[in-house]
């Protein structure tokens, strides 16, 4: 599931899994784009931190946020919250759910 079919140096990708390690940034949901895309990142760090923190967060806040994955892969709430209630979900002590 991970967003990023290669690396650098376009060998496959050996981490066929989530990539709870890998880098992103939680956003907006609706920041826009063009010239100033990236003052809509608000926090940046592993994908599985930014899930718990989005999860932990009151349901009707959450909405509002999306969390963009190395790859250019953007996950709305929704997903979010499957990703959170997975039983490999790294930090299942960081979320309540």
């Amino acid at each position: 599931m991970s967003a990023h079919p290669s690396t650098f140096a376009a060998e496959p990708d050996s981490d066929h899994g989530i990539g709870w390690t890998d880098y992103a940034t939680l956003q907006l949901r609706d920041g826009g784009g063009g010239v100033l895309h990236g003052m809509k990142r608000l926090r940046t760090g592993t994908f599985a931190e930014l899930i718990a923190f989005v999860a932990s967060l009151p349901e009707v806040e959450r909405e509002a946020y999306a969390i963009a994955k190395a790859g250019d892969r953007l996950f709305l709430s929704r997903e979010i919250r499957l990703l959170a209630e997975r039983p490999d979900f790294p930090l299942h002590s960081a979320y309540d759910g």
